[in-house]
C-alpha cells in the first residue's frame, strides 16, 4: 500500500496548503500585575513583525477540533494534525531538503509513515524527558534527568470520524522528593467514547482531562497545577460540546476518577467556550464547581488567545479558586492565578516564547509565587520536539521577599 498518498489525505494536504497561503501565516489584586500585563501585551503587540500551542491562533487555526479527535484539544492527532504539523509547524527535516515537497512530507506523516494503516484504527506513541539544572543562583548547580511521560493508545473510528474509540495508557514516575518505596506504575489517561452526529455537536464519555481554560503544555504551571488539572488529574463523566465557525462551548459533567478511592474523586460539573470577535482573536471562560467528602472546589478563569503575523500570538489566563473543607473548621481560602505567554516564529520550525506567571493560594496571607523566563521550541522535523527553558522564579511574603531561583530545564519530546 505504498506509493502516492489516499485522495483522502491528497485532499487534507491540498486544504493545508491553500489554508496556509491564504493566511500567510482572571480578578487581579495588584495593579502592578494588571499594569505588568498591559504593557507586556503592548510589547508583544509592537514586536508582531518579528517572523517569530492553544498557540496556533498564531496560524488562524481557533478550533482543536481542526487537529485533534478530542474537540477539547487533548489527546491524538487527527490525519490533518499530522499532516499541518509536517507541512506547517515542523522545520523541514535536512536529510529531506532537497528533493521533498510539502505534499510528501504529509504523506509520511502517519504513525508508519508512507505506509497506510486501515482507516478504521490510527494508533499512537509520546515520550517526553527532562534533563534539570537547578540552583544555579547559588553557582551549587543539581543537575537530575526526569522522565515525565511515557504513553501509547489507539484510536477505533469510523463514519469519517463521526465515531471513535480513543485509549491511553502511560507510564507514571513517581513524584519528584518521593520516597523511594514509591514505584512507578502504568495508568490509563484516557479511555472516551465519542459520537458526533453532526458537524456542530460532539457527545461523549469517559475518562478525559476536565474541560476548563487553556491547555497549555506547561503541566506545571500555576493555572493547571494549582487548579487540580494537571498531568494525572483526568476525571470520568460526560460532556457535549457545541462548535461553530465564531465559538465552541462544552459542558462536562464531572463524576471523579474511579481509579481513586471514592471520598476522593472530585464530582460536579464543569464548562468552558470560547468566541472569535475578530479575526485571530479568541475571548473564552470557565467555570468548575465540584466536591468530595473533605472539599469543595470552585474555580473561575477568562482566557484570551490573540494572532498576529505567521505563528507569532499572545495567550493569556486569569483566574481565581476557592477551596471550602468539608470536614473541619479550617477556613476557606481564595487563591488566584495569572498566565501570559507570548510566542514569535522565528522560521519554520523554530520559535521563541516569553512566559510569565503568578499564583496565591491564598490571598488573605499575602504570599505571591512569580516565575518568568524565556523559552526556544524546536520541531527540526514532524516527530520531534526539542526544548530550553530558562525560569527564574520568586517568593514574595507579606513581609520580605526571598531570593530568586533560577533553573535550566531542556526537554526532548518524541511523538509518532
Amino acid at each position: 500500500m505504498k506509493g502516492d498518498p489516499p485522495v483522502e489525505l491528497r485532499v487534507i494536504l491540498g486544504n493545508t496548503r491553500r489554508m496556509r497561503n491564504r493566511l500567510n501565516f482572571k480578578r487581579l489584586k495588584s495593579r502592578s500585575l494588571i499594569l505588568g500585563f498591559w504593557f507586556s501585551f503592548f510589547l508583544f503587540f509592537d514586536a508582531r513583525n518579528v517572523h517569530a500551542y492553544p498557540n496556533t491562533i498564531g496560524y488562524g487555526y481557533g478550533s482543536c477540533t481542526t487537529c485533534h479527535f478530542n474537540s477539547n484539544g487533548n489527546g491524538p492527532l487527527t490525519d490533518y494534525g499530522r499532516a499541518l504539523f509536517a507541512t506547517a509547524i515542523a522545520a523541514k527535516p535536512w536529510i529531506q531538503a532537497f528533493g521533498k515537497t510539502d505534499e510528501e512530507l504529509g504523506s509520511s506523516s502517519g504513525f508508519l509513515g508512507r505506509l497506510q494503516l486501515p482507516s478504521l484504527i490510527r494508533p499512537f506513541m509520546g515520550f517526553r524527558g527532562m534533563a534539570l539544572v537547578s540552583d544555579i543562583e547559588s553557582g551549587s548547580l543539581s543537575t537530575r534527568v526526569i522522565p515525565m511521560d511515557l504513553h501509547a493508545g489507539m484510536v477505533l473510528k469510523a463514519f469519517k470520524d463521526r465515531v471513535f474509540l480513543s485509549g491511553t495508557a502511560a507510564y507514571s514516575p513517581p513524584p519528584v522528593g518521593s520516597s523511594e518505596s514509591d514505584s512507578p506504575t502504568w495508568i490509563t489517561r484516557e479511555h472516551i467514547l465519542v459520537v458526533r452526529p453532526w458537524k456542530w455537536l460532539e457527545v461523549g464519555a469517559g475518562l478525559t482531562d476536565v474541560a476548563f481554560g487553556l491547555r497549555v503544555p506547561e503541566h506545571p504551571a500555576f493555572i493547571r497545577s494549582w487548579n487540580g488539572l494537571s498531568m494525572n488529574d483526568q476525571s470520568h463523566g460526560a460532556w457535549m460540546t457545541w462548535s461553530g465557525r465564531s465559538g465552541q462551548l462544552t459542558v462536562h459533567g464531572l463524576t471523579g476518577n474511579f481509579l481513586q478511592a471514592a471520598d476522593l474523586r472530585q464530582k460536579g460539573v464543569s464548562a468552558t467556550g470560547e468566541i472569535e470577535v475578530a479575526e485571530k482573536i479568541r475571548l473564552g471562560a470557565s467555570a468548575m464547581s465540584t466536591t468530595n467528602d473533605y472539599r469543595g472546589r470552585l474555580l473561575g478563569a477568562i482566557h484570551s488567545r490573540i494572532g498576529f503575523t505567521e505563528g507569532t500570538s499572545v495567550i493569556a489566563q486569569v483566574g481565581v479558586n476557592r477551596e471550602s473543607p468539608v470536614l473541619t473548621s479550617l477556613d476557606e481560602t481564595l487563591g488566584e492565578t495569572f498566565f501570559l505567554q507570548s510566542t514569535f516564529l522565528l522560521k519554520r520550525g523554530w520559535n521563541l516564547l516569553f512566559s510569565f506567571e503568578q499564583g496565591t493560594r491564598d490571598v488573605l496571607s499575602g504570599v505571591q509565587y512569580f516565575r518568568a523566563g524565556p523559552t526556544l521550541q524546536v520541531f527540526p522535523m514532524q516527530r520531534l520536539e526539542f526544548r530550553f527553558d530558562l525560569v527564574a522564579s520568586r517568593l514574595m511574603g507579606a513581609e520580605q521577599v526571598d531570593p530568586d531561583r533560577i533553573a535550566l530545564q531542556s526537554q526532548l519530546h518524541l511523538s509518532l
